[in-house]
């Protein structure tokens, strides 16, 4: 989950970096949110966090790895092209 919660946080961040748009600021800022609450509760059950020593875009898991690599490709297309990463990321979260 925390690994999930950060895939989502870091292609907001590298959205926001090549676009600009307000809007990924936003929900990257709620992301941090989510990421932070999730490590807590790690950190309260004593449960180790696979995120700790990964940067931005770096994961331990290989689908998510691939997963991050494959939206991040299609979210540098073009803005429209980013609207819809984030789209599919928030339409995969309410599932």
């Amino acid at each position: 989950m925390v690994e999930e919660e950060k895939l989502a946080h870091d292609i907001y961040t590298k959205l926001y970096e090549k676009w600009g748009l307000k809007i990924f600021r936003n929900i990257e800022n709620n992301e941090s949110i989510h990421l932070n609450a999730v490590r807590l509760l790690l950190k309260k059950y004593n449960i180790p966090d696979p995120t700790k020593d990964e940067g931005i875009g770096e994961f331990k898991n290989p689908e998510l790895q691939e997963l991050y690599n494959k939206l991040i490709e299609e979210g540098m297309k073009s803005e429209i092209d980013a609207l819809k990463v984030g789209a599919l990321i928030e339409e995969t979260n309410i599932r």
